[in-house]
């Protein structure tokens, strides 16, 4: 698994359907469940900086942008499509649904971990970290609550 698939780790080859992955410094032996409920949390940034604090930047992801189930469901089939080579199954499909909603709360504890360690090598100064790390690990702890 790639285990960090943020849009900026993800290319796109113009005038064809290619695509690459690149900076693999977090892949290793994982779950496709966790590697698209990464892509999913992605969705969501907080990663960029900016000179504004709007939502999407600098240590605060805007989860309005989390797709929508059709989204995940599209995304589902395309996924299990390209992998077998045929449309899949409802019955497939849903159990890769489940799967990735089982990992998206595992998955924003791993990022908060990681922003936690970033803080104490790094420093707050150019990102906020530790800002990060408490709303990804609040929401894998709480899940989709409205005081986020």
């Amino acid at each position: 698994c790639h285990n960090d698939l943020l849009c900026g780790n993800i290319l796109k080859a113009p005038g064809n359907r290619a695509v690459r992955l690149i900076d693999f410094e977090y892949g290793g032996l994982g779950y496709r469940g966790f590697d698209i409920a990464n892509h999913f949390n992605e969705w969501a940034g907080g990663t960029l900086t900016a000179e504004n604090s709007a939502p999407g930047y600098n240590g605060v992801p805007d989860y309005t942008r989390f797709p929508t189930k059709r989204q995940q469901r599209s995304f589902c089939a395309a996924y299990l499509t390209e992998f077998d080579g045929n449309a899949p199954s409802a019955a497939q499909l849903e159990s890769l649904l489940d799967e990735v909603e089982r990992f998206v709360s595992l998955n924003h504890l791993y990022w908060g971990t990681w922003a936690i360690n970033r803080a104490f090598e790094e420093g707050c100064d150019e990102f906020d970290y530790m800002r990060y790390a408490t709303i990804r690990i609040m929401r894998g702890l709480l899940g989709d609550c409205e005081a986020m």
